[in-house]
């Protein structure tokens, strides 16, 4: 799962995958580059003693119960705002053992993304961007034994603006109830796209490969001209019948609350503003169209 965030990309001028040494280094000293809810700097990241390790599990399950987020590591920081670039190792060996402290002390086991980003005139060394998208599997745990004696012994942590706390139990029992809902939302959400698929097509006596795809956490995407011309150019340059001639691109636009289906004799695709898509061809045609509406 690639972590998106509009926020972050406009803050930091690219895609956390795409970032360049120069960009993260020219953070430093930026007030608006300061620490957030789903921003968090550290100077470096042992993880070689207890106390590391669970520092480390700590911020990576507040990001993931919280809204997500990005973890630079490789920048001080003053107050949460960058201070100073301190180039940290990322040597392979380092970079497993960053892994395999983070998968041994969070329970369930968090999904992030690991960039390391190297300085080009020393590239053993540089920024390391830890992306932990907001999780539906949650709450995460941290499962290493405290360091110091504590009341919170439910060791559930999560973002509160630039700080990391701790959940209640209350907390805990919601984010648990919001779990099981959520994966019970997304079955039916299943059923619902495909019955509006299948009300949607033309009758046929074709046999019809229908997909129905829903996200595990909704996204906002918003349908608009861009988004529209976007997909266009994304969805519709390529056939899907693989031996066949190109996809005539025929598609249709209007105006609605919502998006809708539109009938076409071969084929159809739906894109929703939660990034549910749901796309239909029909098994046997010489020349499929494509057709939507939002």
């Amino acid at each position: 799962m690639t972590f998106r965030s509009r926020r972050l990309e406009a803050l930091f001028g690219s895609r956390l995958d795409q970032l360049t040494y120069e960009q993260i280094a020219g953070l430093a000293g930026v007030e608006a580059a300061a620490e957030a809810e789903d921003l968090e700097y550290k100077r470096e990241v042992a993880a070689a003693d207890p106390k590391g390790k669970e520092e480390l599990a700590k911020d990576i399950c507040a990001l993931a119960n919280h809204i997500g987020g990005a973890l630079v590591i490789g920048l001080t920081d003053v107050k949460g705002v960058p201070t100073k670039v301190m180039d940290i190792d990322l040597a392979d060996a380092h970079l497993r053992h960053l892994e395999q402290v983070i998968g041994s002390s969070t329970a369930p086991q968090v999904r992030y993304e690991t960039y390391p980003v190297r300085n080009p005139d020393d590239p053993g060394r540089g920024f390391l961007i830890l992306a932990v998208p907001r999780s539906p599997h949650g709450p995460h745990a941290v499962t290493t034994p405290p360091v110091k004696a504590t009341e919170k012994a439910l060791r559930y942590p999560r973002r509160t603006g630039s700080l990391t706390t701790w959940l209640t139990e209350t907390d805990v029992a919601t984010a648990y109830h919001h779990r099981f809902t959520t994966t019970a939302d997304r079955a039916k959400r299943l059923l619902d796209i495909e019955r509006e698929a299948l009300m949607a097509l033309p009758p046929s006596n074709q046999p019809q490969l229908m997909v129905s795809v829903t996200p595990e956490v909704p996204g906002d995407m918003p349908i608009t001209q861009g988004t529209f011309n976007r997909h266009r150019r994304n969805l519709l340059v390529t056939s899907p019948y693989p031996a066949s001639t190109p996809v005539r691109q025929r598609w249709t636009s209007r105006s609605s609350t919502s998006p809708t289906w539109t009938r076409s004799s071969t084929s159809c695709f739906r894109c929703c503003t939660s990034w549910a898509p749901m796309p239909g061809i029909a098994l046997a045609s010489p020349a499929p169209s494509w057709s939507r509406q939002h």
